[in-house]
């Protein structure tokens, strides 16, 4: 079957002697899209318009949504991965620059990345200040390299919002680096990813490699199932997810996580009016 085809193709395959055009063509082969959430089509992300040199690739290990820890794991066990991933991105498109973005509540990641890239190559790591939403990419931008991804442009037509590909830089997930890793390597597409299963609601939070298509009741099941009342289920963190109202409902590539919250956790509290308190005032 086609786990056979993909230990034969299994080979340490230098990045430099891969061209760029065999690289995306592997990754939109593979049908691999940002697995940070937003399910992009990562060949066409990686392919900009020739007037738009992209001379930094971030990889972004930040994980700033609360509950998600699956990016964390990735970084932990599958660094080498990560790295061999950002490489070929770095080859993709000519970027001579490459950062590994990890927040600094993830000290064994920054250490591990550190270690691993002591010889440079061309990568930094950077540790970032744990905050939300760190993890954002005009805000990663800003932060590693001080430019800012202008809110619209025009390229001489329509309006359209400024990208990251505007200031020379693609930020791409580090899930979706070993995405790429195991397309370049083992020929193999993007069939299954790393999922959070966590919440209060939950009797074990696990993270698991699912297969795509896995209905959410079978993953709880593996998880041992709910331990009280649930209140709400999210697909994705509790900032950016979305509510699900039922288990019968497939993992998708833009699956990072299943959120469980119990009726208290998920219990509606009616808005007041601002005291001007300051507690909840901006501080950057």
């Amino acid at each position: 079957g086609g786990g056979e085809v993909w230990e034969r193709e299994n080979k340490e395959l230098e990045i430099s002697s891969l061209k760029a055009e065999d690289i995306l063509g592997k990754i939109r082969e593979a049908g691999i899209v940002g697995l940070g959430g937003a399910a992009f089509p990562t060949h066409v992300k990686l392919s900009p318009p020739k007037d738009k040199p992209i001379d930094t690739i971030i990889l972004n290990g930040c994980e700033c949504e609360p509950y998600l820890t699956s990016d964390y794991r990735i970084m932990l066990e599958r660094a080498d991965d990560c790295i061999y991933g950002l490489k070929a991105i770095m080859k993709a498109v000519g970027a001579k620059s490459g950062y590994v973005a990890i927040e600094n509540n993830k000290p064994q990641a920054i250490a591990l990345f550190e270690d691993k890239l002591k010889d440079g190559d061309g990568i930094r790591v950077i540790s970032l200040k744990t905050k939300y939403p760190q993890g954002g990419e005009k805000m990663l931008i800003k932060a590693i390299l001080n430019r800012e991804v202008p809110w619209a442009t025009s390229d001489g037509g329509a309006l359209r919002p400024g990208l990251p590909m505007d200031v020379g830089v693609i930020v791409n997930n580090v899930g979706t680096a070993v995405a790429i890793t195991e397309a370049i390597k083992w020929g193999r597409p993007l069939l299954e990813r790393v999922v959070t299963i966590t919440g209060s609601a939950v009797k074990n939070p696990y993270n698991l490699l699912v297969p795509l298509g896995t209905p959410f009741s079978h993953i709880i099941d593996e998880c041992g199932g709910f331990k009280e009342d649930v209140g709400k289920i999210i697909m994705g963190g509790p900032m950016m997810g979305i509510s699900q109202y039922t288990l019968d409902i497939p993992v998708i590539k833009g699956t990072s996580g299943i959120l469980v919250l119990t009726r208290a956790e998920a219990l509606f509290r009616e808005e007041k009016a601002c005291i001007k308190c300051a507690k909840g005032e901006f501080r950057p």
